[in-house]
């Protein structure tokens, strides 16, 4: 015997949370308010998410429920009886397939990971087809979801990375024409972690403690201000020692793009130490190495994707604590706002997109110099200290 389809609405939220079946047969003599979302279906001991709209709400249940008398008299139909539903499992591999032809492996691996996090709520949850969320409440329990996960560490997932989870569902989900997302997006809070740039002596202790290889890629990412997988990518091809520049580019037979959509055509130049510049290109000739080799692979030729641990590795000898490759490239803005570089120069120079972001990216760093203590010291206002 098949199993009965009811429908409920949900009112209230959190412990005062209630399940309202709907009598379809008395729905006349109800008032509007009582039809109102978000909806569920019932059968046997699951609850089925259906979204906010109640015309929709009763198609839905009257699929289901034709379903469920189909295969309870042994009748072969199609899951949920409807082809043209998008089920979540098959949009999200659409996604990342077409994302597999335009980003870097590293992009789509995080893609996937992200995704990951979302098609788990959703088996969890009962949601099998994207018509399922019709409202910005539907997703309300998958941030929950995330707040809760723990990583392998058995810590909580942090805020910051909750919040890019949620971003690129976001994504995903824009892309399938499904918008009420964005609204919980601008609403998620985290804290910015400050990135502080290495103090003298810390690069001191960086530098000595490392051998001749990691000096020249932690010199590289300290006069450069490049990012890990800019670095990374870089090719012997990119120095352009007759006037001591290493040009930043994007490299597409390596399937890798610069961060910013501004700089990914023609990509940046910099500028580096003539020093620097020398032991690169005598490195290269040492190495017999063809310009369009990585000027610093992995062990099998491939991209180094372990500069972090590598530079931990260093820390720990060195004494140095909280270790990021980010604080070279921290260190490098600072070091060219602190010798009188205009801020447009800094924007091109980080590979930024805009004034704005360089200016955040200083923010903090015109308190903390010497001459504004100095004037802190000397204002008038001091006699009140």
């Amino acid at each position: 015997m098949a199993l009965s389809v009811k429908l409920y609405r949900v009112v209230g939220k959190g412990k005062d949370r209630r399940y309202i079946a709907i009598d379809l047969e008395r729905r006349g003599r109800r008032s509007k308010e009582d039809v109102t979302g978000p909806f569920y279906l019932r059968y046997g001991l699951k609850y089925e998410s259906i979204g906010m709209d109640f015309k929709a709400a009763v198609e839905a249940m009257q699929r289901r429920q034709a379903t469920l008398d189909a295969v309870g008299s042994g009748v072969a139909v199609k899951e949920d009886g409807d082809p043209n539903r998008k089920r979540v499992t098959d949009e999200v591999k659409k996604f990342l397939a077409k994302k597999s032809l335009l980003k870097d492996p590293k992009t789509v691996k995080t893609y996937t990971e992200r995704l990951g996090y979302f098609m788990d709520w959703c088996e969890r949850s009962g949601i099998k087809h994207l018509d399922q969320l019709t409202h910005g409440d539907d997703l309300l329990p998958y941030v929950s979801f995330l707040r809760q996960r723990k990583t392998t560490k058995d810590t909580l997932l942090e805020p910051r990375y909750v919040y890019n989870i949620f971003q690129t569902c976001n994504t995903f989900l824009r892309a399938n024409a499904i918008l009420f997302a964005g609204e919980i997006l601008g609403q998620l809070d985290y804290e910015e972690k400050e990135v502080k740039p290495y103090k003298p002596h810390e690069l001191k202790a960086l530098f000595q403690a490392a051998d001749d290889e990691e000096k020249l890629w932690m010199s590289y990412f300290l006069n450069t201000g490049c990012r890990e997988q800019e670095v990374g990518n870089a090719e012997y091809c990119d120095l352009l020692d007759d006037v001591n520049v290493v040009w930043v580019r994007s490299k597409p037979h390596r399937g890798f793009k610069l961060k910013s959509k501004r700089w990914q055509n023609k990509g940046r130049k910099l500028p580096v130490p003539t020093a620097l510049m020398d032991k690169l290109r005598d490195r290269m000739i040492a190495k017999a190495a063809k310009p369009s080799n990585l000027i610093f692979p992995n062990t099998i030729g491939g991209v180094e994707g372990h500069f972090l641990r590598k530079l931990q590795s260093i820390a720990e000898r060195a004494g140095v604590v909280e270790p990021e490759l980010h604080r070279f490239r921290k260190s490098y803005a600072d070091t060219l706002a602190d010798e009188g570089l205009p801020v447009p120069t800094i924007m091109k120079r980080l590979g930024h997109c805009s004034l704005d972001v360089t200016l955040a990216y200083l923010r903090g760093r015109e308190a903390e110099g010497e001459l504004e203590q100095n004037f802190a010291n000397q204002s008038a206002l001091a006699l009140y200290a």
